[in-house]
């Protein structure tokens, strides 16, 4: 999914000019996908962990890909940013001051037709066991979200119920969103608009689950310049979402044969044909509302195949 999106960079500038950015981990998928998919040469994964050194050189899947150790932050701070650069700040915890300033730094100094996605943890905070009272508890999340963001960086009149469940992706949203803003008008200075004013089109904005419930917000960043390039990049419709409303993306786990069996009746849609669902549900006993997830997402599932050693 991400991939597709990030071909669409192409009707804009030449892919083979951009650098990724990422944060690979010891199986660097991302980096596997995007440089067999999208052809891009020049990548950087973020690794904190030197200590394990050994292990993340011995699983680098290409010898383009340049690991470097440290915090994010002075990695970012130290790159040069005068390259196109497609950047995922893929954290496994939650919003915090730290990624605020990571995005922020991202923002201030990245090319135009630069790309810039953020995935946090958007689990909401479980209060102590020993405090019951809902009104307690929603002072308590809100304390502890301010604590991790920093006062400067809480939405004007956040309530702790606001924090509950699943409600703390959108105010996660509107936090990242509102850092974007700030940090175009710093980079930007002036109010008037110039050749290299710098704007940012949000292009993603995803719920899902990977263990834990995430948020992914991503933004094309583009001067006045290159406004029309942008523009041809047609980032509308399909995966891509532009304001608040997100797409939740909701995979059915199933089975390799039923994989391939609802393969064969795709594309059907959407929404899918009622007659298609009767005999897909009557062949295969799987559940409408599965098999209805799978369709809008079918052509971004994993693949499984079988191994005999």
């Amino acid at each position: 999914m991400m991939a597709e999106a990030f071909r669409r960079l192409e009707l804009g500038w030449p892919l083979s000019s951009y650098r990724y950015v990422g944060m690979g981990s010891v199986y660097f998928a991302d980096f596997q996908l995007f440089h067999q998919s999208l052809g891009i040469h020049e990548m950087v994964s973020i690794e904190r962990e030197k200590q394990y050194e050994t292990r993340f050189e011995f699983n680098r899947p290409f010898r383009c890909v340049q690991i470097e150790f440290g915090e994010s932050s002075d990695v970012l701070n130290a790159i040069t940013w005068d390259k196109r650069s497609i950047v995922w700040l893929d954290y496994d915890g939650q919003l915090d001051a730290s990624v605020i300033a990571d995005l922020q730094t991202v923002v201030q100094k990245a090319a135009s037709g630069s790309m810039i996605v953020v995935s946090v943890n958007a689990e909401s905070d479980r209060p102590p066991a020993d405090v019951t009272d809902p009104e307690i508890k929603d002072k308590w999340r809100l304390a502890e979200f301010e604590a991790r963001v920093g006062a400067m960086s809480v939405p004007a009149g956040l309530k702790g119920d606001e924090l509950r469940g699943k409600l703390l992706a959108g105010v996660c949203w509107r936090v990242l969103t509102a850092k974007v803003s700030e940090q175009l008008a710093k980079r930007n200075g002036r109010p008037d608009v110039r050749s290299d004013t710098a704007f940012a089109d949000q292009v993603f904005h995803f719920r899902y689950a990977d263990g834990a419930s995430m948020l992914t917000v991503g933004w094309l960043i583009y001067s006045h310049e290159d406004q029309h390039l942008a523009q041809r990049c047609n980032m509308k419709g399909s995966v891509f979402r532009d304001g608040n409303t997100s797409l939740s993306i909701e995979a059915p786990k199933l089975t390799p044969k039923e994989i391939r069996h609802l393969n064969a009746e795709l594309p059907d849609g959407p929404p899918v044909a009622a007659d298609t669902l009767v005999r897909v549900r009557e062949k295969t006993g799987i559940m409408e509302a599965d098999l209805n997830k799978f369709a809008s997402v079918y052509r971004y599932y994993p693949q499984y195949g079988e191994i005999v050693l």
